[in-house]
């Protein structure tokens, strides 16, 4: 993987964990989604197109490299 995640690469792993956990009626997101979006919104905010991998959390990073290769273990 490489050590720049870029916005799009986050918003398509979020994605990926929503369609694997959808919302139940209590309208929460699963953990792997809630990780990622964290950092997505600070991207938004600062007005970032990437992210060095080192900055996300450990969650968040082994949630994007679960949702990049698309399968759980």
């Amino acid at each position: 993987m490489n050590s720049i995640v870029t916005m799009t690469e986050i918003e398509q792993a979020i994605n990926f964990w929503l369609k694997v956990n959808p919302t139940g009626y209590d309208y929460a997101i699963c953990e792997q989604a809630a990780a990622l979006g964290d950092h997505y919104g600070q991207m938004i905010y600062e007005k970032r197109e990437s992210v060095a991998l080192a900055e996300l959390g450990e969650f968040a990073r082994a949630s994007l490299e679960t949702a990049i290769h698309g399968s759980l273990r």
